[in-house]
């Protein structure tokens, strides 16, 4: 939600450029509310970001399929985040929970739901805001 928001507000107090403060949704995101003119067309970012997000899918599931194969394989230097939990289902590592919560299995269970439950009210919260924008017109 903030980040949604963020930019326009910032806008309308002068702290970022005024060409910066778009709705989010002249973003792209709703292609009917009209788009910025971003480095290439549509299409060609569309493209662009399914071979990235390609990518970091491809590495996951080679590490559900081999679980902390992803550790031993050099990438970049980060392999030692990239080593995973042990657990298919869950990435772990130090870039997953660099906080160290979840010190134990039910608590680490207890976040891991509480996860799955903000994601779904988040997802119903932006259908509220992509239902308002395309009805409205503002933000």
């Amino acid at each position: 939600a903030v980040g949604a928001i963020a930019p326009e507000i910032l806008g309308k107090l002068g702290l970022i450029p005024p060409e910066t403060a778009l709705p989010w949704f002249k973003t792209g995101v709703i292609p009917p509310a009209g788009t910025y003119n971003y480095w290439a067309d549509p299409y060609t970012l569309f493209v662009f970001e399914m071979a990235l997000m390609g990518f970091a899918e491809h590495r996951r599931f080679q590490d559900w399929a081999n679980p902390g194969s992803m550790g031993k394989q050099y990438f970049l230097g980060l392999e030692k985040g990239l080593c995973g939990s042990g657990d298919p289902a869950y990435p772990g590592g130090p870039f997953f929970n660099p906080l160290g919560f979840g010190k134990d299995e039910k608590s680490m269970k207890d976040l891991k739901l509480k996860e799955v439950k903000n994601g779904r009210l988040a997802m119903l919260a932006i259908l509220g805001y992509f239902i308002q924008a395309l009805v409205t017109g503002v933000g």
